[in-house]
């Protein structure tokens, strides 16, 4: 239940005077609320789990329901999380990953590519939103059938600037798969779609990474080459 996808209804919430952005619960939590259409839950409550998954940051996504059950947005508790992220943070490529298995625009342009990342005190990476802008890729998540070409272009791309970090974000895929996204499951989730689709997509996607980058060399080192 931890980690679990949860519902709130919105009349649980104590909304503050512009009534759209921030709320608190009866227990005095704060908490960021976005009112979206479904596609975009969709993608806000699989952004959250795929990066969890793999093993960086990002917000649990609770779906915010009205009177009648109805997925109307999401809630997204209030962290202390701080920008810019360095560009050579050793979580940056699973981040990528992540946000090339969501077909995220961000990385069409390296200047836009630490777009909606953050770190923690702790300096680990986290990764805060979803792009509405390829709500279809998000949608094949949920019908079990992701592309992954956009997952393994980036990889092939970004890896050339984060070489020593490859090996470790072709094992959070692979232990991301082989653990499943069960523990994410939940009455929020299963507004949306089935735990078990997404499965199938994680494994999916995980066989062409694993398939892709353990038959081929890790990119030699190169000290000219910078990520611009």
């Amino acid at each position: 239940m931890e980690q679990a996808t949860l519902v709130i209804t919105e009349s649980d919430l104590v909304f503050g005077e512009d009534k759209t952005q921030l709320a608190h619960d009866a227990w005095g939590r704060a908490y960021r609320v976005k009112r979206l259409a479904r596609p975009q839950i969709q993608g806000e409550v699989l952004r959250s789990i795929l990066a969890r998954a793999v093993g960086i940051g990002s917000p649990r996504v609770s779906v915010l329901v009205d009177e009648r059950l109805e997925p109307i947005g999401i809630v997204v508790p209030v962290l202390e999380l701080s920008k810019p992220v360095d560009r050579n943070h050793p979580e940056l490529l699973r981040a990528i990953s992540v946000k090339a298995a969501l077909g995220d625009e961000d990385l069409l342009e390296a200047g836009t590519i630490l777009q909606n990342l953050a770190t923690d005190p702790a300096g680990r990476l986290w990764v805060l939103d979803y792009s509405e802008s390829r709500p279809e890729k998000v949608t094949r998540w949920y019908e079990g059938n992701p592309e992954t070409l956009a997952v393994l272009f980036s990889l092939s791309i970004y890896s050339r600037y984060h070489f020593e970090h490859l090996p470790l974000t072709v094992e959070s895929w692979r232990v991301a798969a082989q653990t499943g996204l069960d523990a994410f499951d939940g009455p929020g989730l299963r507004l949306l779609g089935d735990v078990r689709s997404l499965n199938q997509s994680l494994n999916k996607l995980a066989e062409q990474i694993l398939e892709t980058f353990l038959k081929e060399p890790i990119p030699t080192p190169s000290p000219a080459k910078t990520l611009a």
